[in-house]
């Protein structure tokens, strides 16, 4: 049950910001890109696509603040999120960190879009959270750009919360 007071505004959530044209909230981030640092080019390529489509993008060290601890900048910016975008490679088997982002967007029930970049088969701590759902292949990676910014849009879906970048 929520108390609600005449003339007195509740405080935010977190990860939400009031849209100043209308007054409605949206997250700050349309995707999370998780990956390996072996895969830094292809999250780069990748992220540039989706910001040319209007998609707004967490995707560190780029945007971890100066002077944030870099593991609370990550947190935050995964609770802040609408889907987590997680790049799938042999490289990303070996990545402990991605795994405990796995385990956090699951624990928070946020979305996951699995890209696989190359052929490797997931580990079993990946594998764990992905089972259960289709995984986009994007190899070769340049061929499939596009398709990948058409599905990464139809899952944030028609009523996207993007805004200007």
């Amino acid at each position: 049950m929520t108390l609600r007071f005449p003339g007195v505004t509740p405080p935010p959530l977190p990860g939400l910001l009031q849209d100043e044209e209308d007054g409605t909230k949206s997250m700050k981030n349309d995707v999370f890109i998780s990956y390996a640092g072996e895969d830094a080019g292809a999250a780069e390529i990748i992220v540039a696509a989706l910001e040319a489509a209007k998609i707004h993008c967490f995707m560190a060290p780029r945007d971890i603040p100066p002077g944030m601890e870099r593991a609370a900048a990550i947190v935050d910016a995964i609770c802040e999120t609408r889907l987590f975008l997680l790049l799938h490679s042999a490289h990303a088997n070996r990545s402990l960190q991605m795994a405990r982002e796995l385990q956090l967007v699951h624990d928070r029930h946020i979305g996951v879009f699995a890209v696989r970049l190359d052929d490797s088969p997931a580990a079993p701590n990946i594998d764990f959270f992905l089972r259960r759902q289709n995984v986009f292949q994007a190899v070769p990676l340049a061929s499939r750009l596009a398709a990948l910014v058409d599905a990464v849009e139809a899952r944030l879906g028609s009523q996207s919360q993007r805004r200007p970048a």
